[in-house]
């Protein structure tokens, strides 16, 4: 899919991720897209510390995701990443997984953060923060 504004974050699938079945366990998705999602700040000059040290933390609330082909061993992944939908105090981001080993798309959803205080009191977001990550917004939903 060619979106204008989504982040791009390739990596080759280990060893390690896979199960007794070869293929890749489901709950490393979701390490997965939190992988491309501090890559993402990261190509932003911003960091998940960055976000700390102002005393905010960025619990995740809502996950959700559709498996439709496995990923194995040694196959090459692409997630796409974007903005969706966000607020003074929360960021919806969604998502595709694909095997561009198969040329297949192997998962996609969405995942909601808030911004919170280290008590745990949701709190308005870093400017700085939002005005960054929306360069991935899109108004494509995750369905």
């Amino acid at each position: 899919m060619s979106r204008k504004n989504v982040f791009v974050y390739r990596f080759y699938i280990p060893f390690v991720d896979t199960d007794a079945a070869g293929v890749v366990h489901f709950t490393n998705y979701l390490r997965y897209v939190e992988r491309a999602e501090e890559e993402m700040f990261r190509s932003e000059d911003l960091s998940y510390k960055d976000v700390n040290t102002k005393g905010i933390w960025l619990p995740r609330v809502e996950a959700f995701i559709r498996f439709l082909r496995p990923l194995r061993h040694t196959d090459l992944a692409e997630i796409n990443l974007w903005v969706s939908d966000y607020g003074e105090k929360h960021v919806k981001y969604c998502f595709e997984i694909k095997n561009l080993t198969t040329n297949e798309l192997a998962a996609k959803g969405h995942l909601t953060i808030v911004c919170a205080e280290i008590g745990g009191r949701a709190t308005k977001c870093p400017e700085i923060m939002i005005k960054k990550i929306l360069k991935y917004y899109s108004e494509e939903t995750c369905e």
